[in-house]
């Protein structure tokens, strides 16, 4: 998981919903599994003097299993970009919505969905100082398990290392 200040939307990155929508509810975890650049005609430009624009696009799927793509304005207005990415997502490779409902049936971004709610969980419950030592803890352990090593518990752990 990475932490960035300036969140910027790649495949991997972590959302919340804010409000419902037909595809999630708030407060929902969703992590974005493609980019995309869509094409339109500015329909302000003078008569005859169209011009075709492209802006990005985004796809999320939900914890809850339903999926969407969002404009730039439709990110802003219904999401929450966190700034974290899953790396278990970002390597992802969209083919069609039956491979990803089959991916999302057989748990493919539950790891990502874990990580949001651990994230929220973290930012709920603790103080500033013991955020960050949560945090650090939690890094920790992700980085060891990446090594195929357990994860530290209990009062052993130093987490000024």
């Amino acid at each position: 998981m990475e932490y960035n200040r300036t969140p910027k939307i790649i495949l991997g990155s972590l959302v919340t919903a804010r409000r419902e929508t037909a595809f999630c509810l708030p407060g929902e975890s969703g992590v974005c599994f493609a980019t995309r650049q869509v094409s339109f005609v500015d329909s302000e430009s003078e008569p005859g003097q169209s011009e075709r624009l492209k802006e990005p696009g985004y796809s999320f799927i939900f914890q809850g299993g339903g999926y969407d793509g969002f404009s730039p304005d439709q990110v802003r207005d219904f999401l929450e970009v966190t700034g974290l990415v899953s790396k278990d997502v970002a390597d992802y490779q969209f083919k069609d919505v039956g491979q990803l409902e089959a991916d999302w049936r057989s748990r493919r971004f539950d790891k990502a969905f874990a990580e949001q709610n651990i994230e929220k969980a973290i930012e709920r419950s603790a103080a500033p100082p013991l955020r960050d030592t949560l945090r650090r803890e939690y890094d920790e352990n992700l980085k060891r398990e990446a090594y195929g090593l357990e994860p530290r518990r209990g009062p052993d752990f130093d987490m000024d290392k």
